[in-house]
């Protein structure tokens, strides 16, 4: 929650520029044809460590529901997609919640238009969270700190902000409650042909991350930030299977809390692509970064991103390596290391797995507030059996463990789940 709150103006801006830039897109785009794919499942799951703990631990069950609904029109010039998605989970037989309702609404557009030598290109999205909390209260302070409770496991792209929450053991009991979290994310850029084989990219990236818990009567430690970055990136293809680019960048980071000033990144990356064959590619980059603030001075790291893309006959698999430096829920920037893998493979033309891994480190020294840095592993697997054209079974499992530094060991759930999809056939 925010402590030094900025003006409700800026939030209502950011909201009003990014629907603007997305009716501007679509304003842009021609006449073509839709193409809406919805989808909707319930399922139940079994969790043995709801709230995450090292010690402590409480089970139960969570009945889940979501729909989405994927939108695209694709024209020779121009594209435009949208993804809605509403997700509500209900906990039950768990002791320590008694607000066991959560709710998730999830809203992306993308869209694309080319011309002639360059192309526009944007993309926004719109998250709101319930995240369960369980707040221990310490005796000589006023202050509390957050541990990480209850939360189903989220899709690849879900960021980190609240992955970096940290947990401690309270020193006098506790308080249970939910802070609805509230992310904007607007990323407008253009691209131009300079020649046959080279191009230039400005690119521009805004984010507002704010907390809600209002209705718990205790402040949260979570505040509320907006950061803006921009880049320049310059890329050239050396040959058909190669390419190679130089991406300058700028970040604003201006978080609300009271001890935490603002700061100024300055990043510079190389990086080179290749495409080893016509259904694998590869994309290395490395770089620097420096940041400027008035509570720590200036510090500097080492950045780096590596990718490989992989199609198969009935599926694809990914595995991503890199370094990067982001907000914290605390107010903080922090440096990640991330290992992820990823892979999806069809058995047979019903039945299709997939089997994914979430590794990360977190680096909160330049701070001082080491005690904050954590260690991450997910791993997730599901198998889906497809019993008509519309109608589906997927039964998953997913295994999660954290070491918190602030705690005195680490954590560990198993959640087994088993849910029923359904998916509409496409009408032509």
């Amino acid at each position: 929650m925010n402590k030094n709150a900025k003006s409700p103006v800026n939030g209502f801006l950011a909201t009003r520029a990014l629907l603007g830039l997305g009716l501007i897109f679509t304003g842009m785009l021609a006449h073509g044809a839709w193409v809406v794919e919805p989808s909707a499942s319930v399922g139940t799951s079994y969790d043995d460590n709801v709230r995450l703990t090292p010690e402590n631990e409480d089970d139960g069950i969570v009945t889940n529901a979501e729909l989405q609904a994927r939108v695209r029109r694709l024209t020779e010039t121009s594209e435009i997609a949208a993804l809605a998605q509403v997700n509500v989970s209900k906990y039950s037989k768990v002791d320590t919640i008694s607000d066991d309702l959560r709710e998730t609404g999830f809203l992306e557009l993308s869209a694309n238009r080319r011309f002639q030598r360059s192309s526009l290109n944007f993309r926004g999205s719109f998250r709101r969270q319930d995240l369960l909390r369980n707040t221990a209260i310490i005796d000589d302070g006023p202050s509390s700190i957050d541990q990480v409770a209850a939360g189903s496991v989220e899709a690849p792209e879900t960021d980190l902000a609240d992955d970096l929450l940290t947990a401690s053991d309270p020193d006098s009991g506790s308080v249970e409650r939910q802070v609805r979290r509230k992310t904007l994310r607007a990323q407008p850029s253009v691209n131009y042909q300079l020649s046959e084989r080279a191009s230039v990219t400005l690119g521009y990236s805004f984010q507002d991350q704010s907390y809600d818990d209002s209705g718990s009567g205790t402040a949260s430690s979570q505040d509320d930030f907006q950061s803006h970055a921009g880049t320049v990136r310059l890329q050239r293809q050396m040959t058909l299977a190669d390419a190679a680019w130089l991406e300058v960048g700028y970040a604003r980071f201006e978080p609300d809390g009271t001890f935490n000033p603002d700061s100024d990144t300055w990043s510079g990356t190389l990086g080179w692509g290749r495409a080893l064959s016509e259904r694998m590619n590869m994309e290395v980059s490395a770089g620097a970064r420096r940041t400027d603030s008035d509570f720590s001075g200036t510090d500097t790291g080492f950045l780096f991103n590596a990718r490989v893309n992989r199609q198969t006959e009935r599926g694809r698999l990914f595995t991503i390596v890199s370094r990067t430096f982001q907000p914290n829920a605390y107010g903080e920037e922090v440096q990640v290391d991330r290992l992820r893998l990823g892979m999806t493979q069809g058995i047979s033309d019903r039945m299709s797995w997939t089997l994914s891994g979430n590794f990360f480190k977190t680096d909160d020294s330049r701070s001082g507030l080491r005690n904050r840095d954590q260690d991450y592993a997910n791993v997730q697997a599901s198998l889906q059996r497809a019993f008509t054209q519309a109608w589906s079974v997927r039964g998953t499992y997913s295994y999660v463990w954290v070491d918190r530094k602030r705690d005195s060991g680490s954590a560990t759930r198993n959640v087994v789940g088993l849910s029923v999809v359904y998916v509409p056939p496409r009408r032509l």
